[in-house]
């Protein structure tokens, strides 16, 4: 079962740190894949017409690492996640092997840009990420016996 929709520009697909129920095929418009700060998007990448968004999920991600913005008004489809999940482990295991090398290798290069442009940003600390760097750092050193 799918469920096509419209979105106006300026709306989320969905945000960062959202569950994956759905993927979404870009049937018309484009969408800003970004990183969501309290007063301000890092944008990552632009995709539009053919590209799919949640394809984390064929991984066994349970969450999205980015946000999606409709850069227009954008026409997706979408597939319950589940459903494309099994329709890929019923296929072939050439198809299988394919469909996980292309999706482990976006999700490597998305990191990787994710991180260079966040190193690239000015914008202080999100305040809902200071507990969580310092928690971090803390054990870090704590660990480390320092």
């Amino acid at each position: 079962m799918s469920n096509a929709k419209i979105i106006k520009k300026g709306d989320f697909l969905f945000k960062e740190g959202d569950k994956i129920t759905n993927l979404m095929l870009i049937q018309q418009g484009a969408v800003s894949i970004c990183v969501s700060r309290p007063k301000k998007n890092i944008d990552l990448f632009t995709v539009g017409t053919s590209h799919v968004l949640g394809e984390q999920a064929l991984s066994g991600a349970q969450t999205h690492n980015f946000s999606a913005v409709a850069l227009q008004e954008t026409k997706i489809l979408e597939v319950p996640a589940e459903m494309y999940k099994t329709q890929v482990e019923g296929s072939h295991q050439t198809i299988k092997v394919l469909v996980k090398s292309l999706v482990d290798r976006l999700k490597l290069v998305s990191a990787e840009l994710k991180s260079g442009k966040m190193e690239k940003d000015a914008s202080p600390c999100p305040e809902d990420q200071i507990a969580k760097i310092f928690g971090t750092i803390y054990h870090t050193a704590r660990h480390k016996g320092t």
